[in-house]
């Protein structure tokens, strides 16, 4: 999955500064998304993740709104990942970065399985 991860990311900064060079340099909001993107893939990395391991291979999408917005804190950013031999569960991870200088965090992450039913992976105190 790391592979996976890393090339997504890769795509998705070439694909942000192809299509619009002056967008992907200028706009606060696409650079807050590439920091994100590279947040989640140090989690994935080092294994802070929930319900994925390091060695885990499959799918990423990252989603935002905010493309054309002004950059309002605190932001945040949506991991869609779907996992090699978990057919059918679909893995959700929002990270948060409270201001300017502090760093993204994991704030929410669950599962919805092929019923549509959704189990949390952070335990409601530690949110």
């Amino acid at each position: 999955m790391k592979a996976t991860i890393i090339l997504a990311m890769v795509v998705l900064v070439i694909a942000m500064t192809t299509s619009c060079t002056s967008m992907a340099t200028s706009n606060p909001n696409t650079q807050a998304s590439v920091e994100a993107a590279k947040a989640f893939a140090d989690m994935k990395e080092s294994g802070t993740l929930p319900g994925i391991q390091k060695d885990d291979h499959g799918h990423l999408e990252t989603y935002s709104s905010l493309w054309n917005r002004k950059l309002e804190y605190p932001l945040e950013r949506k991991f869609k990942v779907t996992k090699e031999g978990e057919k059918g569960t679909v893995f959700w991870y929002v990270l948060s970065k409270a201001d300017v200088a502090s760093p993204w965090n994991l704030a929410e992450a669950w599962t919805i399985n092929k019923d549509g039913l959704r189990k949390d992976l952070i335990p409601q105190e530690v949110k």
